[in-house]
């Protein structure tokens, strides 16, 4: 469960199916949001600026195994470029994928 003085999201970890990330341009400065899916298709925008926002983060690693960990670093560059960054795919290790990429770029 999420919940901010602003909204109250409530899906169980296994119930989520996708998450991306993605920044909004604000002039000076970006905001990081996540847009969350859940099996039954239902579907949530979360930001960085909410309430619970970092506690919420810190518990995708403990419960979404295959996360892509560092989705961070590729969400945050460039600036001011919305970024969308695929964080969490039910089914897929996306840290298995992205060594497996990195593996064939530094090969071929």
């Amino acid at each position: 469960t999420f919940e901010s003085s602003r909204l109250k999201f409530a899906a169980k970890w296994e119930d989520i199916e996708i998450i991306m990330a993605y920044k909004r341009d604000h002039f000076a400065y970006d905001t990081v949001y996540f847009k969350i899916k859940t099996m039954e298709g239902r579907e949530f925008d979360l930001n960085e600026d909410m309430e619970g926002w970092i506690v919420f983060n810190d518990k995708l690693k403990d419960n979404l195994p295959g996360m892509d960990t560092i989705w961070e670093l590729k969400v945050m560059k460039p600036p001011f470029a919305e970024c969308l960054t695929l964080v969490y795919q039910k089914g897929r290790n996306l840290m298995e994928d992205w060594e497996r990429n990195k593996t064939a770029t530094t090969i071929g």
